[in-house]
């Protein structure tokens, strides 16, 4: 009985990662951080806000 189901041609594998230096990590984390004081605020500034405009995961961060 068909499904309509098609299979995928994906095949799961994503770019493998890629581990930023600190020399490059901690610019983008200040300066993610000041855009983000200085539109919201340090208060109602979150982790996750830094860490989205940083372009960079929870973890990564």
């Amino acid at each position: 009985m068909p499904t309509g189901i098609t299979p995928s041609t994906d095949t799961g594998a994503s770019q493998p990662r890629k581990r930023l230096t600190p020399a490059t990590r901690i610019p983008l984390i200040l300066d993610a951080a000041l855009a983000e004081f200085s539109a919201h605020g340090y208060s109602a500034t979150r982790f996750d806000d830094i860490a989205n405009r940083a372009g960079l995961s929870k973890g990564g961060f």
